[in-house]
């Protein structure tokens, strides 16, 4: 079982995800809970000491937010009963953080680089050590998640680009995917497909990516996108975001293909608006 920004009382997780282990009879479940930053993050910053390194304000936030999200949830009988923790001995654990790249693992001045990268080896090994490893979670970045996406034939088309060479792409590879998702006609893909087109508006509204704090995208629509849209485009972005709050949250609510496909007609229709709007209006053509 999978499932995106899981409510507690301290805030919503990111995601997270259940799995049984076999241990000859009827196995234990364990659900594991992640928490992710935008790959533009750092992991690391200077510290005022001279040759130290410390968490950057993201990395530290997104470990605040883990270890209070995995105690919440631990004592959450919805959350408990979702993934099927109904023995005595299920658990929920840290999963782990997904944050920045291989290149941006330490914010500073580009002649401090192989400096910083030896500093950042000895800092991320060292907290590993005494705080990620004992506790169980697990550090990585997004470098990491494409290598695991590439690897994985069951989300990549065996005659298309790596997944990882998508990516960078933005909004336009969004899309293919959430189309690319439909075609395989499970449930669980229809959801996917949903998230995807979902985040392709998303990614248009704020370029860069939303980092999670305030203003939120539906924030950012309602205030610079709304007052001058089409009412046929406002109701398509309501619906969309009414469909991408059931794909993550609503796993009691069966999700069609109708949904997925109308989500993403929906998703290229608003991205084609903003992009015109963006643009401005087209200059007049000679006859």
């Amino acid at each position: 079982m999978t499932g995106r920004e899981e409510s507690c009382r301290t805030g919503d997780s990111d995601f997270s995800v259940s799995v049984e282990v076999d241990n000859g009879a009827v196995g234990r479940r364990y659900a594991y809970v992640w928490e992710v930053k935008a790959p533009q993050k750092y992991l690391f910053q200077l510290d005022s000491a001279t040759n130290r390194l410390r968490p950057s304000d993201d990395l530290y936030s997104a470990e605040n937010q883990l270890v209070n999200y995995v105690a919440e949830l631990s004592a959450s009988p919805n959350f408990r009963m979702k993934f099927g923790l109904t023995g005595i001995t299920d658990e929920v654990r840290p999963g782990g953080i997904i944050i920045g790249r291989k290149d941006r693992f330490v914010s500073g001045k580009a002649e401090d680089a192989d400096k910083n990268e030896g500093l950042a080896r000895f800092a991320f090994s060292t907290r590993d050590a005494y705080l990620w490893s004992p506790a169980g979670i697990r550090i990585y970045t997004w470098d990491w998640v494409c290598t695991q996406l590439d690897e994985q034939p069951f989300v990549q088309p065996a005659a298309g680009p790596a997944i990882s060479d998508l990516l960078p792409a933005g909004t336009n590879s969004l899309l293919a995917y959430s189309a690319e998702a439909i075609s395989r006609g499970d449930e669980l893909s229809f959801r996917t497909a949903v998230m995807a087109a979902y985040s392709a508006v998303e990614l248009k509204l704020m370029p860069g990516g939303w980092d999670g704090r305030s203003p939120s995208p539906q924030q950012v629509f309602n205030k610079t996108i709304r007052p001058i849209a089409p009412e046929d485009i406002n109701f398509q972005f309501m619906l969309l975001y009414q469909s991408r709050n059931k794909s993550a949250h609503g796993f009691g609510e069966h999700l069609t293909g109708q949904t997925a496909r109308y989500a993403l007609k929906a998703a290229r229709e608003i991205c084609t608006f903003l992009d015109r709007m963006n643009n401005g209006p087209e200059e007049p053509r000679d006859a």
